[in-house]
């Protein structure tokens, strides 16, 4: 007997360093607040009949914004594996729960998670990101 397959394709999500600054203020450069609810949907495709399924999550490009994160910044473009190391783990400390979903989900040796690049998501073309 076959193991039932699925394929979950989710893109341009935009993560940036979540929904409020350092200080408390709302982030303006946030594109991304279903931290909760994107949680929940991969625990849905984890658990019942999903949890003994085949199941490939595919991040289809746009997971990041590396682009455009600090309000002030006066040259957004330019990137270096330092700069992009640090937007990355800023990005992951700004959604905590939908880091600790995907961790959960590729938990089960049954499921995969795939990553395409997108073009705001060119930070994790360095190899230390």
């Amino acid at each position: 007997m076959t193991r039932p397959r699925y394929k979950l394709v989710v893109s341009d999500l935009h993560l940036g360093f979540g929904s409020f600054d350092s200080d408390g203020n709302q982030n303006l450069l946030e594109d991304f607040f279903y931290d909760r609810a994107f949680a929940e949907w991969l625990e849905y495709y984890s658990t019942g009949d999903y949890a003994k399924a085949e199941v490939e999550l595919i991040l289809n490009g746009d997971i990041f914004n590396h682009l455009h994160v600090y309000p002030h910044e006066p040259d957004p473009d330019r990137f270096t594996e330092r700069i992009c190391c640090e937007r990355t783990q800023k990005i992951i400390e700004g959604h905590p729960e939908l880091f600790t979903a995907l961790r959960r989900f590729a938990e089960n040796d049954r499921h995969r998670v795939v990553y395409l690049m997108g073009n705001h998501d060119i930070g994790v073309a360095w190899p230390m990101v």
